[in-house]
């Protein structure tokens, strides 16, 4: 194997392992937006505001597309995360709307 071929593939495994590590990283960070979202949402049903159920959904819809905007702008991926996260509450909505979970 000459130098060329050695390079190639100690890049290909690096970027493997960097691959790796970005899907371990999503799925710590969506995990810790739904938490997040969890967390706001009892904090609004004690607080005596809408409980989550209650929220229009293109209002859910709007803040989603917000979170995701200030996360791109501020290079936060916790904030586009939460944005996701409001978005899979959404769909699982639209779902039961739709009757069924498709």
């Amino acid at each position: 194997m000459d130098d060329y071929e050695k390079r190639i593939r100690a890049k290909a495994k690096r970027l493997k392992h960097e691959k790796e590590l970005m899907i371990t990283d999503y799925d710590t960070i969506m995990e810790k937006a739904r938490k997040t979202l969890a967390d706001r949402d009892r904090i609004d049903l004690e607080s005596g505001f809408d409980s989550p159920g209650e929220t229009p959904l293109s209002s859910r819809i709007e803040t989603a597309m917000a979170a995701i905007e200030a996360g791109i702008r501020k290079t936060d991926w916790g904030l586009v995360a939460e944005g996701q996260a409001m978005l899979e509450i959404v769909l699982d909505k639209v779902r039961i709307n739709e009757g069924g979970n498709q």
